[in-house]
């Protein structure tokens, strides 16, 4: 009877073990299970992540496409950016300029001409009108020290005289024209002709040394004009242009009083 008893209790004990092991083996498929929900939702937040990566990189893009896009022009702007642009290309091709040609220059679609001027002549026109303008001239004019010494003012003011003049001369090779071109000059008439304007102001910056002169000031300002007008013209001197400095030597050494010479 006592080695039954121990056999019984031997069976039970493998009963408890053979529990313990069926519950460790459900415990391990528990676990497995649960360390696949969480693999699974370590995907899913991968997958989130990426997402919000992918629609961060979305709005740096669209932000960088909105930084690119250029800011539209106010109307007076885009006007003045098409003339001088415009102004330019007439100095090289005259009125043969395309507004093809011009659009590429101003960096816009051939169509924002049109939005602007009625047509290519009337485009043309006003950067004529432009390059005629003696506004730019007289305002360097204006500019000039009165109290620089007497030959280093005038060598300034002849530069400035110069490049209105050579500005224009290449206007009118490229026009084919004899003259400045009256359609854009003469379209609203100012009471004083622009070159008497210039010439004004060329006075007045002589007239702190007019002692100094055989002739008045305006009789001066004549002859710079004359003697700038010839010097700058690449037909007249042959291509070889006289210089600033050289034109105002010729002035000052011929005008300049002289004792005992009697004034014009």
């Amino acid at each position: 009877m006592g080695a039954g008893r121990v056999t019984a209790g031997r069976a039970e004990a493998g009963r408890a073990t053979a529990g313990r092991a069926e519950a460790g083996a459900g415990g391990a498929e528990a676990g497995g299970v649960t360390a696949g929900r969480a693999e699974a939702g370590r995907a899913t937040a991968g997958r989130a992540e990426a997402g919000a990566g992918g629609a961060e990189a979305g709005r740096a893009t669209a932000g960088r496409a909105e930084a690119g896009r250029a800011r539209p022009l106010p109307p007076d702007e885009r006007r003045a950016m098409l003339i001088g642009a415009t102004r330019a290309l007439v100095a090289q091709f005259g009125t043969r300029v395309t507004t093809k040609q011009i659009a590429e220059a101003a960096g816009v679609a051939e169509g924002t001409i049109f939005r602007v001027f009625r047509d290519k002549e009337e485009l043309v026109q006003a950067a004529i009108g432009q390059a005629l303008d003696p506004a730019p001239v007289i305002a360097e004019l204006l500019g000039i020290d009165t109290t620089l010494p007497l030959r280093e003012r005038l060598i300034v003011v002849t530069e400035v005289l110069q490049r209105r003049l050579l500005q224009v001369f290449n206007l009118m090779v490229a026009l084919r024209v004899h003259g400045p071109p009256e359609r854009a000059a003469g379209r609203h008439r100012p009471r004083i002709a622009p070159n008497e304007v210039i010439m004004n102001e060329v006075i007045r910056l002589l007239e702190p040394d007019a002692d100094r002169f055989r002739c008045p000031p305006a009789e001066v300002a004549r002859v710079l004009r004359l003697l700038t007008f010839g010097g700058s013209h690449p037909l007249i001197t042959d291509g070889n242009l006289m210089t600033a400095e050289e034109i105002v030597a010729v002035v000052l050494d011929g005008m300049l009083s002289r004792t005992g010479e009697s004034h014009c």
